[in-house]
């Protein structure tokens, strides 16, 4: 039974219908927790007891010639681990992770590692156990709990988006929503305006239209599985709008006024936060982008909105933000970041660049322990990073002890402080920033 409701702007049809499934059925859409447990154990149990300190370094002597002719740094920053390599997409939904890689969905769970994939996919995404996967015209659905695949359909509109256990497409001013496991429309219909997105959340299915408003639809499901809607008042927003992003219980723009976060809740949409890159330095503004859950991504930088931080991501094709967590995948990389607060990550540089200063003008000139140049006024001693060391750049200064001195033995800049020695080396920590660098000379 079919019936047209017209309300003002509103031209909406619902397609009802009531089936009966068996147990079996039953059992396999049921909206479990499956997916990634063991990465998700990987991922929050991560120990960071055990990271040793630039102060505890400093204790023992190293005595292997390939440290000593190189360089210790201990570089302040938030922990990154890679979770596996040749990855081609991803998926995160309640702390759990699935990713595709050669041609396999892998899954992380035991009893179900990896799920072939006939054809690479360009859309992934992991709800309640279900992934969802679009290739061309066709839409499946797979079942971790079931390790394969439970569900085909057939794409009719652009847009497409999926949150268990709804799918659902819109073109133009039409939509249609199937539940998963029936082909039949659960609810079908239209606007009289476009629909930029559409998005389920809580019992409420919302749209953004041309006019830039968000449209709360409560659903009303009878026990009997029969279905009908109730349009609620429509939240306009504020500005032209470049871009939109519903994710889970939350909506993400982009407008004229800056980015902006909305929560969805029961079919009311209130702001949460707001975004401007008026004030911010340093930060490609002319190239941002939403991600979801809780960021911006501005080029190589994210930020994250309840923490006002960015978070550099090199040159990430896809990024999540999960409360303190930031999934990336970059150059085929799938890596995790961990930003609830920096720790000292130590490395090792196998060489040592040589620390020559020279003089042009007023400043001083010098190739520094992290391979930058660094320029240094002579007057105030104030040192920027520039591109190269002038042609006209002489002097002969000698480095001892950590400072730089001239031919007459006056010294003439302090660049690092002797820490420790042994028989046949001295070592010397520099700092930079927050950074330790730990180098050594022969005596």
């Amino acid at each position: 039974m079919n019936f047209v409701c017209k309300a003002g702007i509103f031209i909406f049809c619902i397609s009802i219908f009531a089936g009966c499934a068996v147990n079996r059925t039953e059992e396999i859409l049921n909206p479990n927790t499956a997916g990634g447990s063991y990465f998700k154990d990987m991922i929050d149990n991560v120990s960071f007891e055990n990271m040793e300190l630039p102060q505890n370094f400093e204790k023992s002597f190293p005595k292997s010639e390939l440290i000593l002719n190189g360089v210790v740094i201990f570089k302040y920053e938030y922990l990154t681990r890679q979770i596996a390599d040749n990855v081609s997409n991803f998926s995160f939904d309640n702390n759990s992770l699935i990713f595709v890689k050669n041609n396999l969905l892998i899954t992380g769970e035991k009893y179900c590692e990896s799920i072939q994939l006939h054809n690479d996919v360009y859309y992934l995404k992991l709800s309640s156990g279900f992934i969802m996967t679009i290739k061309g015209s066709d839409i499946n659905v797979y079942s971790v709990k079931n390790c394969g695949k439970i569900f085909s359909l057939k794409r009719k509109y652009r847009g497409v988006t999926f949150r268990f256990p709804y799918i659902i497409q819109y073109g133009e001013k039409q939509f249609v929503i199937n539940k998963v496991g029936s082909q039949k429309p659960f609810l079908s219909g239209g606007l009289k305006t476009q629909i930029r997105g559409m998005h389920y959340s809580d019992g409420y299915i919302y749209f953004h239209d041309e006019k830039d408003r968000i449209i709360p639809l409560l659903l009303i499901i009878t026990a009997s599985g029969q279905a009908s809607g109730k349009f609620l008042k429509p939240y306009h927003l504020n500005g032209k709008i470049d871009s939109s992003q519903f994710y889970k219980d939350s909506l993400l723009i982009e407008s004229e006024t800056g980015f902006k976060k909305f929560s969805l809740n029961s079919g009311e949409i209130n702001l949460e936060k707001t975004l401007t890159m008026d004030n911010k330095s340093d930060v490609a503004k002319d190239d941002c982008r939403i991600i979801p859950e809780n960021g911006i991504l501005c080029g190589r930088k994210v930020h994250i909105f309840n923490q006002q931080r960015f978070i550099n991501t090199g040159d990430a094709e896809k990024v999540l933000v999960s409360g303190d967590k930031l999934i990336s995948l970059n150059n085929r990389l799938l890596n995790i970041t961990y930003m609830d607060k920096k720790r000292y990550i130590k490395e090792i540089s196998l060489n040592s660049p040589d620390i020559n200063l020279c003089r042009s003008g007023s400043f001083y000139f010098f190739r520094d322990i992290d391979y930058k140049i660094k320029k240094v006024d002579s007057v105030s001693y104030s040192a920027d990073i520039t591109k190269s060391i002038p042609d006209n750049c002489t002097g002969a200064y000698r480095f001892d002890n950590g400072s730089f001195y001239s031919k007459s033995g006056k010294e003439v800049m302090s660049v690092a402080t002797k820490v420790s020695e042994s028989k046949t080396h001295i070592m010397f920590l520099r700092k930079i920033g927050k950074d330790y660098y730990y180098f050594f000379k022969k005596k």
